[in-house]
Parts: structure tokens; C-alpha cells; sequence
């Protein structure tokens, strides 16, 4: 897609240098003419492609578990709906946004029903349908298809598909996408694309609908996501359950931000222009002077449709709106726009989600619906209500909520003069929740404290078993045991026992800030933590001691301790963590000696800032166990060490 705005581009400009010899209707026409044969070109490549027929069922996944399929493969479907997924507010690192027992499961829920996929069977139905319908253009195809994952998707997270069904169909679905799209950038930039058609047309969202998805698209694609972004996988890795990627394996631990310097922001190197201004005026869409736009855009999507900047600042404030006259055959405008951050000061990266046709100039604008100035006032009314678009009709203007969230403030305002209309203001505000647009694209500044080289180490890690000749031998089957000698640990439904692997921590779902190639001097300890399943609640610490003589690999050390504590952000309801006998947090004291006998109180204690924590400890020749009890005799932290040496002594 974006490859095709550079192509649009240079036949834009080649269109502006015949209006300069004064050939006016040349302009208008060439510039006309190379819109429609890119956008011909676009929609014919999908066709050009010589396709394999994918049955839509895949039964070699039927036997599949959780447990038992490339943690690759996953991911890949996962970015298929990243897109969707993170537009709804919710995680695209789960299967469907979140778990089903999370609250924003009704988010989930309320997707379903929107797709008529209010159960299993009809989930299969749509997502088929989906695939199966008739296209002529790549944006209807990708549409379609990221719709389907999505459905299939969230039936999963809802509980309406089990994984093996969820596989069967998403699967071939994920093919489909891989041999009829280049890469997840010309996929995703298509399937924005197609919802941004269907949002026009009134189908479902609005214009800050629109604009996160853009937003989410072009962070996805942006170098701040390199290392552990939705599309950080190879594209064309073969979709099996065993499938590995090799997207880290030549990695640089620190990205070259200097060759950076220069470069267009993806913001507006992602820029997605409409395909058609569509019906709805909530849509974000707008018509200036023959050329579409999705509001919010960028000064240089006005430039890169032939304005000319005339009369600007040397640099924009973010704490100032600018007014910005550019011209275009011998036709001048202004719009108002402002710098997003401090690291996009320059003109043609000013934000503009403002338009006021009234400093337009002799142009002609128009929204959805064939909304403009001159028309008849009623059947600009009748427009808005046939979209059921919030309206409060006040003595000379028509003022329209666009959005249903509450904290979005995107607007139309329409005014009057003898039953006309005189003159509109589109404001499209992108929010989602507490954040808002400029938050979102700072997140795509090319600064290395962005790129988390551990965190790709970590995700690198977690499929390494399935690659060819790994030797990977699993977390072995264990019951809790009843003694506190064998070292035993339970985290959510997986018993392990010390002294265990960084290896075995990945596979039971940890994620770590440090990778497994950290490397650990001789007679040094080394802590490191992480979260289970990357629940903030779920924190967990764990030490390895070098007892070799050379340095070593934090992968290669046996881990032998681990500290677990409801203290700090940690709520015990979401703190998956069992000892000896099953016993949990919030047991007390008493429990505890109860069950493993007498402990010894330590002349030690802790003062965490909210309450003293004494400590009891048990030791064996093995290793030792120190309890944290609240003074009303709660258990609520446990550190746990098992000797990898003959030093026990010690």
C-alpha cells in the first residue's frame, strides 16, 4: 500500500508541474486519471496472484492443545486480528482481547453479536461466509478475512470454540492472508482500508474508530515495534504446529537510531487515504476540492496531492495551532494544525483534525452524504438521521456528536443561513479511553529506549523447542508434594520443582526483561525477574549462582531460588502460587506450623512501608525456606532456595 503512495506521489507532482505552464484542466486531469489507474492497479493485484485452493477446515489440527502447538503459530494469528483486537480496547496479545473470565469479556461478547455470532456454530457460519463472498478489490478481501479471524477469534475467548476448533478454521483463514498479501503491512493496510469502507458506508463504528485502527496499524508497522510488536514474526513462515520463526534470529542488540534521523514518521508514511467518501458523515471522511481525506491527517497529505505550502511558520509548537496557506492551481486554502510532539515540529508533519470550510476558500468540500455548502439544510437533517448520528439542532447550526464514547469529543458542526447550508466544522479527536492520539503516535519515535531487545530474547526463546534438532525436553509431569524437603512449587495448574530452568520458566508462561543470553560471571548470583503470563499481579523473583569457573549464560544456570509476595501491586485473587500441601497465600501462621511443624522466627524482619513482616524459616540440608507473616499471622511472601552445589555449609 504504501508503495503505491510513493507511486501516487511522483505522478501528483509530474500533474503539478503541467499546471504550472498554466494548463489547468491537464492538472486536473492527470491528477484525476492517476489516482484511478493506481487505485485500478491496487484492486487488480490481488487477481495477478496465482492462488492455491484452501479448503476452509484444517482437521490436522484436531488433536491440538494449548500445550502441544508452536507458540509461533499462535502469534501469527494473533497479528492476523492485532488490528481489530486492539481497536475494540482490548489485548491482542490474547486470543480474542482477553480471557474469559476477564471483565471486558462483554467487549467480546458485544463483537459477536454485532457479527451475528452469538454462538459456535454461528461463529463457523459467519467466518465461512466471510471467506467465501465475492471480491473485486484487495481492501474488501483482507476486510473479510480479518473479520473472520476476529469472529473465530473471540468465539475462542468467549468460550464458544474450543482451541482444536479455533484452529481448524483460523488456520487456513491465516493462509489465505499469507499467499494473497505481500506482508502484515499490506494486509493490515488493506484491512484498515476496508473497514474505513464500511464505516462509510454506515455499517458499523465512526471516524475515531477509524482513526485508532489507523493509529494501531501504523504502530504495528513503525520501528517502535520491531522487537516485540504484532508483526514481529515472519510473514511467510509456514503455518504448522510445529512452525518456528527466524524473524530474531540476526537481531542487533541496539537498534541504528541515527540512520533513522530524516526519515517521515510512519504516521505519515502509513497515512491511509479513503477509497470512497461513503454515505456516512461520522465516518471522519471528507472531499476537498476533488480529493478524498480521513480526518485526522498531516499537511504532507495535502502536499502529496499537489498543495504547495505558500505562507507557514519555520516549525510548529505543540502548545500553539498554526495556520498554514497552501495553494494549488492558482486556488488557496488554509488550514489550522499543530506539531503532535516535540520530535514533529516540522510543517509538513502538522496534525490537522480540525476543518473549517469557512477559511477553505474557493473550494469546493463536501462530507458523506454529498453534504455542502448551498445545500438544502433538511436534507443535510435527513442524512444525519438516517444514520442516527447524536443531533442537537440549535437556532442557525446543526451540531452532530460523532462518536458514542463518552470521552471522545469528535463533532460536526453544521451552520445555517435562509435554509441553507452556509458552512461546516469537522473535529475528529481520536481517544480510547484515557489516551489520545498524540500519545499514540509518540509511541512511534525512533528511540532505542523503545526497542526491548530481552523482551524478543524471551519471545525468541519460548518456540526455540520447535525448531529441527533442538533438544528440549519439557516441564515433566510433577504432583505437589506434601513435604517442603522435595522443593516442590505450584504456579496456576503446573507443579515444578527446584532447582529449575529459565527454559522450563518461559514454557510455563513467564515473561522476562533479561534473555536467556545475559551472561553471569563466575561465583556471582544473578536476580532477575518476571511476570507470569504477563500478569502485573503475578510478579515473581528468581536467582541462579554461577558456581563454575567460567562465565555463563543465564540460560544455562540452574535457577535455584524464587521470592513470591502478595506485597506491593500483587492481589492474592490473581496470584496463581502454591506450596507444599497446596498451602496458599493468606493461610496463617498457625497453618503453616500446622502443616510443616514449628518454624524459627528471624531476628530479621521487613518494613515494607505499609507493615512490619516477620520472618520464619525452615531449613534442610537441601535448602531453606523463609516465610513473611503480617503481624495478625498472614502468610504473604515466601523466598524458597534449593542448594545446586556441595556447599551446603555455607
Amino acid at each position: 500500500m504504501k508503495k503505491k503512495m510513493v507511486e501516487l506521489t511522483a505522478l501528483s507532482m509530474s500533474a503539478v508541474l503541467l499546471a504550472g505552464c498554466g494548463v489547468t484542466t491537464i492538472h486536473d486531469e492527470a491528477l484525476k486519471a492517476a489516482k484511478e489507474n493506481a487505485q485500478k492497479e491496487e484492486a487488480a493485484e490481488i487477481d495477478k496472484k496465482e492462488l492455491v485452493d484452501i479448503p476452509l477446515v484444517d482437521d490436522s489440527f484436531s488433536d491440538c492443545t494449548e500445550s502441544n502447538v508452536s507458540n509461533d503459530l499462535v502469534r501469527w494469528l494473533l497479528a492476523t486480528t492485532a488490528v481489530e483486537v486492539q481497536g475494540q480496547g482490548l489485548d491482542w496479545q490474547q486470543i480474542g482481547g482477553t480471557k474469559s473470565t476477564a471483565e471486558d469479556i462483554e467487549t467480546v461478547k458485544k463483537y459477536l453479536n454485532e457479527n451475528n455470532a452469538k454462538d459456535g456454530d454461528a461463529a463457523l457460519e459467519a467466518a465461512s461466509a466471510l471467506v467465501e463472498e465475492d471480491y473485486t478489490k484487495a481492501y474488501e478481501r483482507a476486510y473479510n478475512l480479518g473479520t473472520a479471524e476476529s469472529i473465530l477469534a473471540a468465539s475462542y475467548c468467549a468460550g464458544d470454540l474450543e482451541f482444536n476448533q479455533y484452529l481448524m478454521h483460523a488456520v487456513p483463514v491465516a493462509k489465505m492472508i499469507q499467499q494473497e498479501f505481500d506482508s502484515f503491512d499490506d494486509y493490515g493496510d488493506n484491512y484498515v482500508t476496508g473497514y474505513m469502507c464500511h464505516v462509510g458506508q454506515g455499517d458499523c463504528g465512526d471516524a475515531s474508530r477509524v482513526g485508532y485502527r489507523v493509529v494501531l496499524q501504523q504502530a504495528f508497522v513503525g520501528m517502535a515495534a520491531y522487537y516485540d510488536g504484532a508483526y514481529a514474526i515472519d510473514y511467510d513462515m509456514e503455518l504448522t504446529g510445529e512452525a518456528y520463526s527466524t524473524y530474531f534470529d540476526e537481531m542487533p542488540e541496539e537498534v541504528d537510531t541515527k540512520s533513522l534521523e530524516g526519515k517521515a514518521p510512519e504516521f505519515v508514511q502509513g497515512y491511509i487515504a479513503p477509497i470512497e467518501l461513503g454515505e456516512n458523515p461520522a465516518s471522519g471522511n471528507i472531499e476537498i476540492d476533488g480529493d478524498l481525506y480521513h480526518v485526522p491527517f498531516t499537511i504532507k497529505q495535502l502536499t502529496d496531492n499537489g498543495w504547495e505550502i505558500k505562507d507557514a511558520p519555520s516549525e510548529l509548537d505543540v502548545n500553539r495551532d498554526d495556520t498554514i496557506k497552501l495553494t494549488r492551481n492558482r486556488k488557496t486554502i488554509k488550514v489550522t494544525t499543530e506539531a503532535i510532539s516535540e520530535g514533529y515540529t516540522d510543517v509538513q508533519y502538522g496534525f490537522v483534525d480540525y476543518i473549517d470550510t469557512a477559511t477553505l476558500g474557493d473550494v469546493e468540500v463536501s462530507l458523506p452524504g454529498d453534504i455542502k455548502s448551498g445545500m438544502d439544510m433538511e436534507d443535510a437533517k435527513d442524512v444525519i438521521d438516517k444514520f442516527e448520528i447524536e443531533n442537537d439542532d440549535m437556532t442557525d447550526s446543526v451540531l452532530l456528536y460523532i462518536s458514542d464514547d463518552s470521552d471522545n469529543k469528535s463533532k460536526i458542526c453544521i451552520t445555517e443561513e435562509d435554509g441553507k447550508v452556509s458552512s461546516f466544522v469537522l473535529f475528529v479527536s481520536v481517544l480510547n479511553g484515557q489516551q489520545n492520539m498524540d500519545q499514540y503516535y509518540t509511541t512511534l519515535k525512533e528511540d532505542g529506549s523503545n526497542y526491548s531487545y530481552a523482551q524478543a530474547m524471551t519471545i525468541k526463546a519460548k518456540t526455540d523447542k520447535y525448531r529441527p534438532g533442538a533438544e528440549y525436553t519439557g516441564i515433566p509431569e510433577l504432583a505437589l508434594s506434601d513435604s517442603l524437603d522435595d522443593f516442590t512449587i505450584q504456579i496456576d495448574n503446573t507443579v515444578i520443582q527446584l532447582p529449575t530452568t529459565y527454559q522450563q520458566l518461559l514454557e510455563l508462561g513467564f515473561i522476562f526483561d533479561d534473555s536467556a543470553d545475559t551472561i553471569v560471571q563466575p561465583d556471582e548470583q544473578f536476580e532477575f525477574s518476571g511476570y507470569y503470563l504477563g500478569n502485573e499481579y503475578s510478579k515473581m523473583n528468581f536467582i541462579v549462582i554461577n558456581n563454575g569457573e567460567e562465565e555463563a549464560k543465564l540460560g544455562d544456570i540452574p535457577v535455584q531460588y524464587v521470592r513470591a509476595t502478595i506485597f506491593g501491586f500483587n492481589e492474592y485473587q490473581d496470584y496463581p502460587f502454591k506450596i507444599a500441601q497446596g498451602v496458599e497465600f493468606e493461610a496463617t501462621l498457625d497453618d503453616l506450623q500446622e502443616k510443616y511443624g514449628t518454624l524459627t522466627k528471624s531476628d530479621n524482619s521487613f518494613d515494607n512501608g505499609y507493615v512490619q513482616l516477620d520472618y520464619y524459616t525452615y531449613e534442610t540440608e537441601k535448602g531453606w525456606y523463609t516465610f513473611w507473616v503480617q503481624p495478625e499471622g498472614m502468610y504473604s511472601g515466601v523466598e524458597i532456595n534449593v542448594y545446586t552445589n556441595k556447599k551446603t555449609e555455607e
